[in-house]
């Protein structure tokens, strides 16, 4: 990781927002969404491990066959880190299961063509291919 002023700024973001996030924790030990915030900090961070247990534990405590509005955008988080952290076929695995089903804030294929998060994954066919997916059409 490179020191010049943007990227020390933003690591002093990260670890405020993990430093905030870890005391509420405290008080709130099993909030999915304060997991799945901490998760997505510790990706700045690049914390690996942290990041996937935190997401891992969400996943636990709101999974989507309990929850199937919310659980499935904690599912998009772990693929965000795996993508992240270079484990492409995994990636690439959970990005096809979320394209296949509705949820709370569903993964789109125009998101995947534009969002910088799944940049890691653009020079794979296995997602070109789910990238230039057509949206499904509304039938009556």
């Amino acid at each position: 990781m490179n020191d010049t002023p943007a990227t020390l700024e933003a690591t002093a973001a990260y670890n405020k927002t993990k430093q905030t996030i870890n005391e509420l924790l405290w008080t709130q030990p099993d909030n999915a969404e304060l997991l799945n915030e901490l998760a997505l900090a510790e990706i700045g961070l690049e914390d690996k491990a942290g990041a996937i247990a935190h997401i891992q534990h969400a996943i636990a405590l709101v999974p989507a066959s309990k929850d199937a509005l919310v659980g499935p955008g904690y599912e998009e988080t772990l693929a965000l880190i795996e993508a992240h952290f270079g484990e492409k076929e995994k990636a690439i695995d959970a990005v096809e299961h979320l394209l296949s089903i509705s949820y709370g804030g569903p993964l789109t294929p125009a998101l995947l063509r534009i969002d910088p998060d799944w940049d890691n994954l653009r020079d794979d066919p296995r997602f070109q291919k789910l990238a230039e997916q057509p949206l499904p059409q509304n039938t009556k």
